[in-house]
């Protein structure tokens, strides 16, 4: 499924053969390798990773704290962060 995601990084998008820039909305798939592409420990693109409303699993990698927005790679650590356990951001 393809959805709109807004790029917080410079990136390159090797299938379309073009460069991304940083506050520009793209087309990307929301399981694709442009939506698991990282900066750091943050996302490049930025979207709603738990796909509300869309019918779509969540994307891979893409589990949201609904308190602070913050994204993580498991809902284990989405669990820990919860709890208070472990501070992203």
């Amino acid at each position: 499924m393809k959805i709109t995601a807004t790029c917080m990084a410079l990136a390159w998008d090797s299938m379309a053969a073009q460069m991304c820039y940083p506050g520009v909305e793209y087309e990307i798939d929301h399981d694709g390798q442009l939506a698991m592409l990282k900066d750091g420990g943050r996302f490049v693109f930025q979207f709603d990773r738990s796909m509300a409303g869309t019918g779509c699993p969540p994307a891979l990698g893409g589990f949201i704290c609904k308190r602070c927005k913050e994204v993580f790679d498991t809902l284990d650590e989405l669990a820990l962060h919860t709890r208070g356990e472990i501070n992203h951001g």
